[in-house]
């Protein structure tokens, strides 16, 4: 069996050819060859960002040089009580499967997050699947309440709103401060501007999203039909009453499409949204994903009853 030593971390150059086809036959490798692992979803995740380039740090194997483990840290930012964050996000996080049981999960991801925060970066967020939790949680990340699915099983009859929405092709500069005000009422929160969203939603080398803007600019919604499912990737609003039409909106989004059900994240924890999801008919799932945090500040203590995570926050959704 080779041993630890023989493996060396390095940090990705993205731009480079022959390192982009080493990590997509590692990603081949270990999630199957999927449609979306081409040069095309390659460029937009790790080029393309609004903040940058992505983080990917890889293992190669001395003696081949093959590259046998990876963990990406998209950089992002975070508000949290009032104050920005430079954040990076966890994504692809993989070992070749040849290459299993040996450390390299926590000794890739220990050193990469060590490498952001030395590099000025405050806030880590994860959203692990069941098989990559336990190997986080090795490494010092912080688990906060779940992000559970709450959906609503659509009825056969519209919802009436006062308040028209229209779908946009992308979000222009004059909509981020409509942006900032929409989330001010959050203690957490990604930060995004009209480029960020229009780079995760409109420019998805993959995913069809339909973009809404409320005819007030009171609110917006990102949606996405899978599985006869309507996910809500994404949305923003100012008042309860504009949250309320929005969601009204998109229930009739849903039975327009026939859809089973309509569904989103919201934290297990009580929050002010409560009485706005329950007056629409949504309801908790049983399923549910987490959320993790890497960071100095102490997040255990948090309620996170103010908090704002949407699906789209996560790049796999």
């Amino acid at each position: 069996m080779t041993k630890l030593i023989d493996y060396k971390i390095e940090l990705l150059d993205v731009t480079d050819d022959k390192s982009k086809s080493d990590y997509l036959d590692l990603w081949r490798a270990c999630f199957g060859n999927k449609p979306k692992c081409n040069d095309e979803w390659f460029n937009w995740l790790n080029l393309e960002g609004p903040y940058g380039k992505n983080n990917s740090y890889v293992i190669r194997d001395e003696q081949t040089n093959k590259m046998i483990a990876g963990y990406g840290l998209l950089p992002m930012s975070v508000v949290y009580n009032g104050k920005e964050h430079k954040t990076t996000l966890c994504t692809n996080v993989m070992t070749h499967p040849d290459f299993g049981k040996r450390g390299l999960f926590t000794t890739i991801g220990k050193q990469a997050l060590i490498n952001e925060a030395a590099g000025g970066v405050t806030i880590q967020v994860g959203i692990p699947n069941d098989n990559a939790i336990a190997g986080h949680m090795k490494v010092g990340w912080q688990r906060l309440p779940n992000l559970s699915f709450f959906q609503n099983n659509t009825t056969p009859y519209k919802n009436k709103t006062d308040i028209k929405f229209h779908k946009v092709k992308s979000f222009v500069k004059g909509f981020d401060s409509l942006l900032d005000k929409f989330n001010e009422k959050y203690d957490f929160y990604f930060k995004k501007n009209s480029d960020f969203l229009n780079w995760r939603y409109v420019n998805h080398p993959y995913n069809d999203y339909d973009c809404w803007i409320s005819s007030n600019e009171s609110s917006y919604a990102v949606t996405k039909i899978f599985e006869n499912k309507l996910h809500i990737v994404d949305y923003g609003y100012d008042t309860d009453k504009d949250f309320d039409d929005l969601l009204k909106m998109v229930r009739n989004i849903g039975i327009m499409h026939d859809v089973k059900l309509i569904n989103l994240w919201k934290f297990d924890s009580p929050s002010p949204e409560d009485a706005i999801f329950a007056r629409n008919n949504f309801e908790k799932d049983v399923y549910y994903n987490r959320l993790i945090l890497y960071s100095d500040i102490d997040f255990t203590t948090s309620d996170f009853k103010n908090c704002h995570i949407v699906l789209g926050d996560n790049d796999v959704y």
